[in-house]
């Protein structure tokens, strides 16, 4: 039952709301219409009643045209300075009065002691010292005569005979103008509109909608009809028109009362619905929720047999179908762990089997996990380094850089990062990257994967040996031909001293033997000094120094029939780089007789240095060879791959090139010479500088 109450409860409550909802849409839908029809209503009603006054306008400056272009009226103007001219002029104004729909004709001429009224339409107006004529020719304005405004038309006739117009506007005209019975209309300056709440614009015409006043609520318009003239000054009169809204406000309270009954009948209907089948729904519920108990306790094999019909025998059958999948899944679900738990085991026993260490480290630095082989090579004294953080860590490998890259990757500052770094004998090549079990998940974690590389880097030096002595194999023709040249000048000079009598030449043969013996010497030192591998390298070196060194000796190793022009350009007082001298020194040596091969005996290499910026030193050799094919490029730093014929290059050269350059931090490339060669582009960090 208490679902059952539940479930009553929230359909009664969505009715009340849909109730609410239905009134609220209804009522705004119409109340929007009323409002736009209201407000249609009053431009409509506004715009007619306008009209209709401004006909009136109209009327009583033809009227004052007329009386102006009268020659009776003139001439009785004219001949009215006695007594009998003024009651014919009177006469006369009076019997226009009655033609003209007027209220009023009131008469003045210059010498007359007062004014003379042709109505008792106003008994009670006494002061007509407002009415003054400010233009010579007929004109409509409105004036004030004690308290009532009035349509003013104003004729001066020929005799000086002023003649005024009148048109009282009150009820009764108002009455005359507007069509809708509930409409009001008045006339009003600015200083008299506070009963309306002081409005004002600048526009000639603006309305008001729904605004509280005595009687009700009412939509206003105003309309700007001219000047009020007084005695001494002008003020501005609005032609305003009242409709009440008060028929639309009934309108909408009637609907709000008839959704409100019926909305209370559709409640009554649903209670009283509700509990008559409540019956049939309740009892099979409590049964489903008994079984399911029992899938919760762990019992499976549950069914419910009821008879029922419709909906909930459909439940029913839902029901059973869903205990049925649950016991099979739950068989699948143990399977599943089993596979997850050898494999957990499997994973756990492939890190611990790596021969390299592995250790995964949280944002905070805290170890989360470490290998067998990081325990072999760096034993802690508390035994198992998980949950201990990477700064109190046994291992000098672990320096502050390699925390500090630590925190930026699991921080997600950093995606990779790797080193090659020497520990004693050791070597040992560090790599760092992310770790996240799900795109969602935001706390990052490191990897940190130390290799002993040290037998692998001990080969690739000797490989770097076994290429060097390629190289000066290539060199050993060129300078045994600069040996023999001097040679040769030793021997000649030595001849010219057996076949002439010792004199002063002989001194400067013997001069030519010593120069030529030095220069012998010279170029079998740097030879040698080129072979040796220094011991204990110079972590930096002189770019322009070890680039002139190497195209001083390529040249000794160039036959005098190649026609090969070497060409340098370097920039002064560049900085040391990142690199030791004798690698820079193979790096050069190797591209120069790359850049040799390429051009074929004939061409033109050109060898530059220059600062990019205050980070990196580039180091470009053009030639202007046959080029390599755009397919090639992507292989030629490979390992062992090689275009030159067999016998003539190990492959190996670019390779370690490559190689030297990367541990460096710098960077290589291979692009086309303007469409004739090749240019190899790279960019070696600066001394001190940290990629």
């Amino acid at each position: 039952m208490r679902l059952f109450a539940r479930t009553l409860l929230f359909f009664l409550g969505a009715i009340t709301i849909q109730a609410v909802l239905t009134a609220g849409l209804i009522i705004g839908l119409v109340s929007r219409n009323n409002q736009n029809a209201a407000r249609t209503e009053l431009s409509e009603e506004s715009t007619l009643i306008y009209e209709n006054y401004n006909n009136w306008v109209r009327s009583i400056w033809k009227m004052s045209v007329r009386i102006n272009q009268d020659e009776e009226l003139m001439e009785l103007s004219q001949n009215a300075d006695d007594r009998s001219g003024e009651i014919r002029l009177v006469n006369r104004l009076t019997d226009s009065l009655a033609e003209s729909g007027l209220d009023s004709f009131i008469v003045r001429k210059a010498g007359w002691a007062d004014f003379i009224v042709l109505s008792d339409a106003y008994p009670y107006i006494r002061d007509f010292s407002t009415l003054v004529v400010d233009r010579t020719h007929p004109y409509v304005s409105l004036r004030k005569l004690e308290g009532q405004t009035f349509l003013s038309g104003t004729v001066t006739l020929q005799g000086g005979t002023t003649v005024f117009l009148l048109k009282n506007l009150d009820s009764d005209f108002f009455d005359q103008l507007k069509v809708r019975a509930h409409t009001r209309v008045l006339v009003s300056s600015d200083t008299e509109e506070s009963a309306f709440g002081g409005f004002e614009s600048s526009d000639p015409y603006w309305e008001v909608y729904d605004r509280e006043l005595e009687t009700g609520h009412y939509n206003l318009s105003f309309r700007s009809i001219g000047p009020l003239v007084l005695s001494d000054t002008e003020n501005p009169v609005n032609l305003i028109v009242l409709i009440s809204t008060e028929p639309y406000r009934s309108l909408l309270t009637r609907i709000g009362r008839i959704v409100f009954l019926v909305s209370l009948a559709v409640f009554a209907l649903t209670a009283v619905t509700a509990l008559l089948i409540s019956r049939q729904i309740t009892k099979p519920i409590e049964i489903l929720v008994r079984a399911m108990r029992n899938i919760r306790d762990g019992d499976y094999d549950t069914s419910v047999e009821i008879d029922a019909a419709g909906e909930v025998k459909s439940l029913i059958g839902g029901f059973n179908e869903m205990a049925d999948h649950l016991e099979r899944n739950k068989a699948t679900m143990d399977q599943y762990i089993q596979e997850i738990t050898f494999l957990k085991e499997y994973n756990e026993t492939v890190i611990h089997s790596l021969r390299a260490g592995i250790l995964i480290v949280d944002r905070h630095l805290v170890v989360e996990k470490a290998n067998g082989f990081f325990l072999e090579s760096f034993p802690q004294d508390s035994g198992r380094p998980e949950g201990m953080n990477l700064d109190d860590l046994r291992a000098a490998v672990l320096d502050e850089e390699i925390i500090q890259k630590a925190r930026d990757i699991s921080g997600g500052r950093k995606e990779t990062w790797s080193k090659i770094k020497r520990e004693g004998s050791v070597v040992w090549d560090l790599k760092l990257y992310p770790l996240r079990f799900a795109p969602s998940d935001g706390e990052g974690r490191c990897v940190i994967e130390l290799d002993d590389v040290s037998q692998r880097t001990e080969l690739e030096q000797k490989i770097i040996q076994a290429e060097k002595l390629t190289s000066l194999g290539f060199l050993s023709a060129g300078i045994a031909h600069e040996i023999n040249n001097p040679l040769s000048t030793i021997l000649s000079n030595a001849q010219h001293l057996l076949s002439r009598p010792r004199d002063a030449d002989d001194k400067v043969c013997l001069e030519w033997i010593e120069q030529e013996t030095n220069r012998i010497a010279g170029i079998v030192k740097e030879l040698l000094d080129f072979a040796h591998a220094a011991e204990g390298p110079s972590p930096e070196s002189d770019v322009n120094a070890c680039v002139t060194e190497v195209i001083r000796l390529v040249r000794y190793g160039l036959s005098s029939e190649t026609d090969v022009d070497i060409l340098l350009t370097v920039e002064p007082n560049l900085p040391s780089v990142k690199l030791p001298a004798d690698e820079l020194r193979q790096i050069l040596l190797n591209l120069i007789q790359n850049a040799i091969h390429a051009v074929d005996g004939r061409g033109s290499i050109e060898v530059e240095t220059a600062q990019i910026d205050k980070d990196f030193i580039i180091v470009r050799v053009a030639d202007d060879g046959s080029g390599i094919a755009p397919e090639l490029r992507p292989r030629i730093f490979d390992p062992f791959f090689t275009t030159k014929p067999d016998g003539v290059g190990t492959g190996l050269g670019l390779s370690i090139v490559y190689g030297f350059v990367k541990k460096a931090g710098g960077d290589i490339s291979v692009t086309d010479n303007n469409g004739r060669g090749t240019v190899f582009s790279m960019e070696l960090p600066v001394g001190g500088y940290e990629k």
